[in-house]
């Protein structure tokens, strides 16, 4: 999925996600105040876990590039948000790359979510376990190197 139409060859470079997170501090004209807030404390708690609570710190959220592990899920994603969807490569597949399943992430932003139970979902998440709330996975591929386009989904 992408924000802007690509062709074959272009490279969706690392840390665009990451940019926008911190560029907003969770402060938007365009959307409500407290989504993006809660949104952007979110992607702090979970770098903040990254580097304290693992012993080699895979690449950041905020300084990658994302892939979807399953073409159907992106494809999914990418109609419902209304976004074309690419099949990817990693630009260097000698770059660091990590696999995590975002269904932690998302879990942990919905409301009555505790604390402790969001710290474990960090901690999971950057363990890459499989989703153990009896949600469906949902794989992402983190590319330190960015993700050259190879053609439409």
């Amino acid at each position: 999925m992408a924000d802007v139409s690509l062709n074959i060859g272009d490279v969706v470079p690392p840390g665009r996600f990451g940019q926008g997170v911190i560029a907003t501090g969770g402060v938007s004209d365009k959307e409500p105040l407290p989504p993006l807030i809660l949104f952007f404390f979110r992607e702090c708690m979970i770098e903040h876990f990254r580097v304290t609570r693992t012993p080699r710190p895979p690449v950041s959220r905020l300084e990658c590039a994302f892939a979807f592990e399953s073409r159907d899920l992106a494809v999914f994603f990418a109609a419902v948000s209304q976004k074309p969807c690419y099949e990817v490569v990693p630009v260097d597949p000698s770059a660091l790359i990590s696999r995590h399943d975002m269904a932690w992430v998302d879990w942990m932003g919905q409301s009555g979510t505790p604390p402790r139970a969001v710290a474990e979902a960090c901690e999971r998440y950057w363990d890459g376990a499989a989703i153990e709330t009896g949600d469906v996975s949902r794989w992402e591929w983190l590319s330190s190197s960015g993700l050259r386009v190879l053609g439409d989904a």
